[in-house]
Parts: structure tokens; sequence; C-alpha cells
């Protein structure tokens, strides 16, 4: 088995784009920061309220809609998204991590998805993500 190289995938990702990576193509019609205050005030823990600052540091709120996102369009469970997002570079890409990065798991997507679900929130923030797309003839369907 050959050695992987530095930019092998690199080259994977650069051909991945000029076939078409549709959701390489929402992302850039997505200003996602704009979803960050949104999402913060309503999940986030506020500095505040934290009893200390110890332990490991919060997933980044966009990452982790960015995983809504995925699991909406292509209708996955939270176990298959986890697994799915490992797997397929062109996921690894568009949630914002390398291949080095940490990639939350199974159960960080339910709490996330617990935490939006209740205020309406993720009903909001996916319309709201559906519209920039749509201007541009992209229709995100789940499943």
């Amino acid at each position: 088995m050959a050695q992987i190289g530095f930019f092998d995938s690199d080259r994977r990702l650069e051909l991945l784009s000029k076939k078409g990576d549709r959701l390489e193509a929402i992302d850039k019609l997505v200003c996602w920061e704009s979803f960050r205050a949104d999402i913060e005030a309503d999940v986030m823990t506020p500095d505040d309220a934290k009893k200390s600052n110890a332990g490991r540091k919060p997933i980044d709120a966009i990452i982790l809609f960015r995983m809504l996102v995925v699991q909406t369009l292509y209708n996955l469970s939270d176990e298959e998204t986890e697994f799915q997002i490992n797997d397929r570079m062109a996921f690894v890409g568009f949630i914002g991590k390398g291949l080095e990065g940490r990639i939350p798991d199974a159960t960080t997507v339910w709490l996330f998805r617990e935490k939006v679900a209740p205020p309406r929130l993720v009903e909001k923030l996916l319309e709201r993500f559906d519209q920039p797309p749509g201007a541009k003839g992209y229709i995100a369907r789940g499943g």
C-alpha cells in the first residue's frame, strides 16, 4: 500500500470541486457568520453562567449548524451523520474541518439539535439557510 502524500487530500478536494461539488457551491452562497448570534444566544452557555473555564473548549456553533445542515440535506441519523462526515471528504470540507480536525460525535449532534429544537430555532435557521441558495437556483431538500 502506498504512503499518503502531503498534497493527496488537496488534489482529491480539487477534483471534487472540478466535478461540481454541490456542497461547495452552497457554501459559497451562504454567509455562515450571520447565523452565529442567533445560535449562540439560544444554545451556548454564557461565560458568566459557567462554573469554571476548565475542561474542553466548546465546539464552534457554526460547525454544529453545518453538521445539522448536512444531516437535514441527506436525511441522516445522528450516528450516520458522524460516520458520513468522517468518511466523506466533501462533508468534512463543508463543515469546515480538515482531515486532522476532531469531528463532533453523534451525541454532540443530538444535543445540539435538541437545544435548537424547542424554541423552533432550527426551522428558522434552516429557512434562512435556504434563501441564498434558492435565489441562485439551488433547492435544498432533505432526503
